[in-house]
């Protein structure tokens, strides 16, 4: 009998085992199911992901950061491509950024933000680093779910300490914020200027490039009073240019170098070339009482296409082509005059491509092409999507308007589809 009661006891002993392992592995599945359905997902829509990452600056990564491996992309939203609409904030003549009104965060029609601001304003003395406007646009965003452009503006824009042993000339600042003030430009050709230009954005790239929000970048460098590739143009200025030994082969062998550095610096965001027509000097062109003699306008169509292929054969997975005075107004010719909105037109469905807009359809309503602000703004935008744009970029006081929500979303339902 004794045996019988020992058989049984242990046989009850070894299920009462078996019952506690069972549990332990059940409560380890489920944490195990719990942590996989809490982690950022590239599968999960962009608003989703953002408002659940913690990430606030390059610095200070979240703990799924801190514990990947460091050659594999941390487990953050990447965005598929630029799109819908974004909001441009204003800049100052100095080309100093402002920043933006928390509405325009919030504005449900806005899928993105467009921050402007001058290399001086980001490194004012060599190695001495601003950040405060960038963490608060990016922390901003990702709050609100919208993914961001930065525009940063050498040229007229870079700090006098990056100008020191580089060639410059003075030129009139010809349109935009500043306009009629005369600045020294750095040659955009001249390597010293390019890697101390170049060096700058490599700092840019280690602090934010793994942001979930920072989808693009404007290109530039070869440029003078924004984003856009533009150079002083007027009869004088040509003058200049000649003087000082511009060619096309210069311009277009610094556009290949600035393309192949910012695929290689921000290898997880976008850039884009904002199209502006280049100088229409010729080998021949010559200078007659301050007038420049035998300018071709063939040969600035030449050097455009030559920039635009670089960029859209080499990157087409990174390179956007875009046009920065894009109106509905007649009397504003940026657009048709030079042709560039039929070249970007051109590019739909190779490359992303988008405009913005060339000024604030509220605020100056009849160079946006109607004395009514929201009708200028719907003929605008209707404009650029008669192109087949992915994204199309709007001037904050244009956002700010209670009397263009309407045109707003229904261009940005219009962007999605």
């Amino acid at each position: 009998m004794r045996k019988y009661i020992l058989v049984v006891f242990m046989i009850m002993m070894f299920a009462c085992s078996l019952g506690q392992g069972a549990a332990k592995q059940s409560a380890t599945a489920s944490a195990n199911s719990s942590t996989e359905t809490n982690a950022p997902s590239i599968s999960q829509p962009v608003e989703t992901q953002v408002a659940e990452s913690s990430t606030t600056n390059a610095s200070s990564p979240t703990a799924a950061q801190e514990i990947a491996p460091t050659n594999m992309p941390p487990p953050a939203v990447v965005a598929t491509q630029p799109s819908g609409l974004t909001a441009v904030n204003e800049i100052d003549s100095a080309r100093v950024g402002k920043l933006f009104d928390a509405r325009t965060y919030a504005n449900p029609n806005i899928a993105g933000l467009t921050f402007r601001t001058s290399w001086a304003d980001i490194e004012p003395t060599e190695g001495n680093f601003v950040w405060t406007k960038l963490d608060m646009v990016f922390d901003n965003a990702e709050k609100n779910g919208k993914w961001v452009e930065l525009i940063l503006i050498p040229g007229f824009g870079t700090p006098a300490w990056a100008l020191q042993g580089v060639p410059t000339a003075i030129f009139t600042v010809n349109y935009g914020p500043g306009k009629g003030d005369q600045l020294p430009l750095p040659m955009p050709w001249d390597q010293t200027y390019l890697n101390r230009w170049f060096a700058f954005l490599k700092t840019v790239s280690a602090r934010y490039q793994n942001r979930p929000s920072f989808l693009k970048i404007a290109a530039d460098g070869p440029t003078s009073i924004t984003g856009e590739m533009t150079l002083p143009n007027e009869p004088a200025d040509r003058c200049t240019w000649i003087k000082v030994g511009y060619t096309s082969d210069r311009i277009i062998g610094a556009w290949k170098q600035v393309f192949a550095n910012y695929a290689q610096i921000f290898p997880r965001q976008y850039f884009s070339l904002a199209l502006f027509p280049p100088l229409p000097i010729v080998s021949t062109t010559r200078c007659e009482n301050g007038n420049p003699v035998g300018t071709s306008a063939d040969e600035s169509q030449r050097v455009r296409a030559v920039i635009v292929g670089l960029g859209a054969d080499n990157y087409p997975k990174q390179f956007v082509l875009q046009e920065n005075g894009l109106s509905a107004s007649k009397s504003e010719d940026l657009v048709v005059n030079v042709g560039d909105y039929d070249v970007v037109k051109s590019y739909s469905g190779k490359v992303v491509t988008g405009f913005q807009l060339s000024t604030s359809a509220i605020q100056d309503p009849t160079a946006m092409g109607d004395p009514d602000g929201p009708t200028a703004l719907q003929k605008s935008l209707q404009l650029g999507l008669d192109a087949h744009v992915q994204f199309l970029e709007v001037q904050e006081p244009d956002v700010l308007s209670s009397a263009t929500q309407n045109v707003l979303a229904t261009i940005a339902r219009a962007l999605v589809h």
